[in-house]
């Protein structure tokens, strides 16, 4: 199976990355101007990015429910982004692991589920958001395209679709219940009535937050301010490189990106996003040489960087946090 990962990996980045490399190549000679006072700009940007997708898992966690201090949950935040950057479909894993980290750093399992899987659905839901009112600019500035459509027929279904699961725990609990029961109890070794359990109080943990308005927006800012500042990073490394894009073409390009990211192809989009955000920027106007050392740029912050800070993060965890099996698990 490492094989075929290999080989799918570096089919995807063969197919998307090779017409680019004689722009890269080329865009080699103008390395020795590039900007490093943004290059160390876009470096804050993302540890601020990193810092806020923190505060916002500790925004969504309980405060009386054994809530560990921020530093610990930097730390579990980092091994799991760490873990998402290693695997295909790394989101799930990464979600997983974040559920396991705050289980046994004292969060009570159901509320450590529920905040790392809202964390990940209002993330989603902001990005579409931050994607749609860069298209409002975009379209009448650029024109559409059938890639703009299909981003904004995707977003629009995500949102339905997290709307609907939300309305039917707030209002159709037992119902939902019900049909979640049945449906785990037909699967091997799964107890659909701890199933229907777990959506009982996965439910009161959504009423809660909806009932806290204040916590709910402080949520959503933090999250926000995540898309925001990565969105950032990336301004920066091409303003290293010469070109400052306008709050349009940045969002859309950083939108669809982020949306390639999140497909179970290759771990975090490793390949996908660069061959797609590159001719995006020079379509809305980049400089070919400038959009291909700055997303380079971009992702040695925005994916690389945070592998060997998670790992070595994941490594300071006290013996208790490191990831111990949980009889919730196999609900979860």
């Amino acid at each position: 199976m490492r094989l075929v990962h290999l080989i799918l990996i570096a089919g995807v980045a063969g197919y998307f990355l090779a017409p680019r490399l004689h722009e890269a190549r080329a865009s080699l000679r103008t390395l020795r101007n590039v900007g490093s006072f943004w290059l160390a700009v876009a470096l804050a940007a993302e540890l601020l990015s990193l810092l806020a997708f923190a505060l916002g898992t500790r925004t969504l966690l309980p405060a009386d429910g054994g809530q560990p201090r921020l530093w610990r949950i930097v730390r579990i935040d980092l091994s799991t982004v760490a873990l998402s950057h290693v695997v295909p479909a790394g989101s799930a894993a990464g979600t997983a692991l974040g559920y396991r980290l705050l289980s046994t750093a004292g969060v009570r399992p159901t509320e450590a589920g529920f905040a790392k899987v809202s964390q990940s659905l209002l993330s989603g839901v902001i990005l579409q958001l931050l994607l749609w009112s860069a298209l409002a600019v975009s379209i009448p500035l650029h024109g559409s395209s059938p890639a703009y459509l299909s981003a904004t027929v995707a977003g629009a279904v995500v949102v339905v679709a997290i709307t609907i699961v939300g309305l039917l725990l707030v209002r159709h609990t037992a119902a939902l219940q019900r049909a979640v029961g049945r449906l785990v109890g037909l699967l091997p070794r799964l107890s659909g009535q701890a199933a229907g359990r777990v959506v009982g109080e996965v439910a009161e943990q959504l009423r809660l937050l909806l009932r806290s308005p204040r916590r709910m927006a402080s949520a959503s800012l933090w999250v926000a301010a995540n898309w925001a500042f990565d969105a950032l990073c990336l301004w920066c490394c091409l303003r290293a490189f010469g070109y400052g894009p306008a709050y349009d073409t940045l969002m859309v390009a950083f939108g669809l990106a982020s949306m390639l990211s999140s497909l179970p192809v290759t771990p975090s989009g490793l390949g996908v996003v660069e061959g797609a955000l590159v001719p995006t920027l020079v379509g809305l106007g980049a400089p070919a040489t400038a959009a291909v050392l700055g997303v380079l740029a971009w992702r040695l912050f925005n994916f690389w960087l945070p592998i060997p800070l998670g790992a070595t993060a994941y490594l300071t965890l006290p013996p208790s946090s490191q990831a111990q099996p949980s009889p919730h698990d196999a609900v979860a």
